[in-house]
């Protein structure tokens, strides 16, 4: 519970400090003392954000400090944010410059850290409340939390499930989404791979069968040249070579010549034909080692491979050779990719659809306990219903089965109300304020002690109510103190004077002030709530016997009830 708060600059409260000592605390005062300062101060505590509005006039800061004792450790926090010696001190300090800070036994913590220490701590419930309760996945919360320990397991189990269930589907999707972008981009290039294999393609090899091409081709020039020379020489066919016609001049010729003279002709002839052979013999052995039809063959077949690297760059949409290998570098790996990740993209699948099998049997386990919460509740709140003088209306909690699976199981929930005959409709519909804020005190009635938190906040629950259901609701407020701290900002003097400990704000220019009251000053304060005039003799009396009559320990808390 809160032993101690302490606000400073917030909203019209300028200074104040309430020391709280009983279970059952009214705060009270005008339209427009301040009232809602004090929630603003208590919403701040529980984690709610700030705005720089709610600090008190021209200051630059506003602060709210609470003590809170506590049974137990505080779920979800470290060693050091612990209550220590069963205490926990709460600070809020808002800054006019919109930079709030929030701190737990001293030390820094986000906002957020301060929100889930406070959940189990710390609860709101106003006129807003109301509606989360017409809101269906408020209701469905209020369903949860009147069920077994076993429901909030399960949610969690379920928002896990959908949640690796929803990673895969989104690794799921960006894969195929990539393999798609990849096979488009990749459409030519398994057969640009299958060309290029085939050829054995490596770094260079466009140059070196471009030199070897015009190697071969010089080469075929040289034998094209000698061969021409050599046929000149020996002839070919039904022509006669050089040689011969030579020879044939040259023998004809030595008959013209006697003596010395023949004889030297002779020789000198032996002499040129023999040269001539040796040179015939010299262009055959040149020749010898190359077929010209052999170097045609590979001129054609460079030719070809040198073709079909320009083609397979066309194809492939680049300039060069280089840029060629590039692609083919770059195809062979992402296309490989894509081949690897049919084995990922089965994985995910089976993973994706485990999951959902997963979420699947949780959601129906979910759905059977849920069902046995909303009989309970339905049977609970009706009980409650009566003593809050709604015996005419009975309470259905309606399970709604969803076809698909949310992070919070498969079902919605309908709070309903039932009259006599065919009246009947859902809570948000047909229930006035009144009725909603006596269902509203209900189902917190309703809850288990696990589920309560150590101090609520009610902020004007009776709104709308007045006589006998503003009083019923008033011992159901009590009894409700009984199992956490009550802190009740009311204008109903029924309600008021139930209360083991009491406050009033007032209201002096722009300042708020808020001061604990007893004896005669309570007296007078219940008599303002009842007559709007706190010094009315008739109004005193009643004053007096509503609060002799609270104070009273001989009529249990149940009489009083069903007297009213």
């Amino acid at each position: 519970m809160i032993e101690e708060i302490r606000i400073r600059e917030i909203g019209g409260i300028s200074k104040a400090t309430l020391s709280l000592r009983a279970s059952f605390v009214a705060i009270t005062g005008e339209s427009g003392s301040g009232k809602s300062s004090l929630v603003r101060a208590f919403e701040l505590l529980s984690g709610a954000r700030s705005q720089s509005s709610m600090i008190h006039g021209e200051s630059d800061e506003g602060e709210v400090l609470a003590v809170m004792a506590n049974d137990g450790p505080l779920l979800g926090l470290g060693e050091d944010l612990q209550p220590q010696e069963g205490t926990t001190i709460i600070r809020r300090i808002l800054s006019r410059s919109g930079r709030s800070r929030a701190y737990l036994q001293g030390k820094p913590v986000p906002l957020s850290t301060l929100a889930q220490a406070m959940t189990g701590q710390l609860g709101i419930q106003s006129q807003f409340a109301q509606l989360g309760l017409l809101d269906a996945q408020g209701q469905l919360d209020l369903l949860d939390g009147f069920g077994e320990d076993r429901i909030a397991e399960i949610r969690g189990e379920i928002r896990a499930a959908v949640s690796q269930g929803l990673d895969r589907e989104r690794e799921i999707a960006a894969l195929r989404e990539k393999r798609a972008h990849l096979e488009t981009r990749w459409g030519k290039a398994q057969e640009i791979l299958e060309k290029t294999e085939a050829l054995h393609l490596k770094e260079g090899q466009d140059l070196l069968w471009s030199r070897e091409l015009e190697e071969t081709e010089r080469r075929i020039t040289e034998v094209i040249r000698l061969k021409d020379f050599y046929n000149q020489l020996a002839g070919g066919g039904s022509e006669r070579g050089l040689v011969e016609a030579l020879e044939e001049v040259l023998l004809g010729a030595r008959d013209a010549f006697d003596g010395t003279e023949g004889e030297v002709w002779a020789t000198s002839t032996e002499q040129i034909l023999a040269s001539l052979q040796r040179l015939q013999r010299l262009l055959a052995s040149s020749l010898q080692p190359y077929s010209l039809e052999e170097l045609e063959q590979r001129r054609e077949s460079l030719e070809r491979r040198l073709g079909k690297i320009r083609q397979i760059q066309r194809l492939a949409k680049v300039n060069s050779y280089e840029e060629l290998l590039d692609y083919c570098a770059a195809a062979n790996k992402e296309l490989q990719w894509v081949v690897a990740s049919g084995g990922e993209l089965e994985r995910l699948q089976h993973e994706s659809r485990e999951w959902r099998r997963r979420a699947s049997s949780l959601a129906l386990e979910l759905r059977t306990l849920r069902q046995r919460a909303a009989e309970e509740l339905s049977t609970s709140m009706n009980g409650y219903l009566i003593d809050l003088a709604m015996e005419n209306l009975r309470f259905h909690a309606k399970l709604l089965p969803l076809d698909r699976i949310r992070p919070n199981g498969a079902d919605d929930v309908l709070f309903e109300l039932h009259g006599e005959g065919d009246f009947k409709g859902p809570v948000s519909r047909i229930a006035s304020g009144g009725e909603l804020s006596r269902i509203l005190l209900a189902l917190q009635l309703c809850l288990p002690d696990a589920r309560m938190p150590a101090c609520l906040v009610f902020d004007e629950v009776e709104a709308g109510l007045g006589g006998r259901a503003a009083l019923l609701a008033g011992y159901k407020l009590r009894d409700l103190s009984r199992r956490c701290q009550v802190l009740l900002v009311t204008h109903e003097a029924a309600i008021a004077a139930l209360a083991e400990q009491h406050y009033v704000v007032r209201r002096s220019g722009n300042e708020s002030a808020v001061v604990e009251i007893d004896g005669e000053e309570r007296v007078i304060e219940i008599a303002r709530m009842l007559a709007g005039d706190g010094q009315s003799l008739e109004a005193r009396k009643h004053s007096r016997a509503l609060l002799d009559e609270a104070l009273s320990a001989k009529i249990p808390v149940d009489e009083k009830t069903r007297d009213a």
